[in-house]
C-alpha cells in the first residue's frame, strides 16, 4: 500500500485543501476534517504521522495510533496531520 502513496517532501510547502475525511474516531464519532471543508492555506510539511507518533482525535483527545500516508504539518492553527490527498504540489 505505501507505494500507493505519493511522494511527499518533508520540509517542502504543499497547498492544503481541507475536507471532510473518510474517517471517524471510534471514540466520539466525530468525522475528521469536518471543520476544514473549503479550507485552502499553504502549509509545511515536518514529517509523517508515523515518524512522529500516535495520531489523536483533536474532539475527544484519545489516542488513534498511525496511518500510513498522513503527514504532521504546521498550519496556521498549530500541527495538524493531514492525509496526502489534500495536499497539492505548489
Amino acid at each position: 500500500m505505501q507505494n500507493l502513496i505519493p511522494e511527499i517532501e518533508i520540509g517542502k510547502k504543499y497547498l492544503w485543501r481541507g475536507g471532510t475525511m473518510e474517517l471517524q474516531c471510534p471514540y466520539c464519532q466525530c468525522w475528521f476534517g469536518s471543520d476544514y471543508n473549503g479550507h485552502e492555506e499553504i502549509v509545511e510539511i515536518e514529517g509523517t504521522l508515523e515518524d512522529l507518533g500516535p495520531g489523536y482525535c483533536r474532539k475527544c483527545l484519545r489516542i488513534l495510533g498511525d496511518y500510513p500516508g498522513f503527514y504532521v504539518c504546521s498550519t496556521s492553527k498549530g500541527y495538524s496531520a493531514l492525509p496526502y490527498t489534500q495536499l497539492e504540489e505548489l
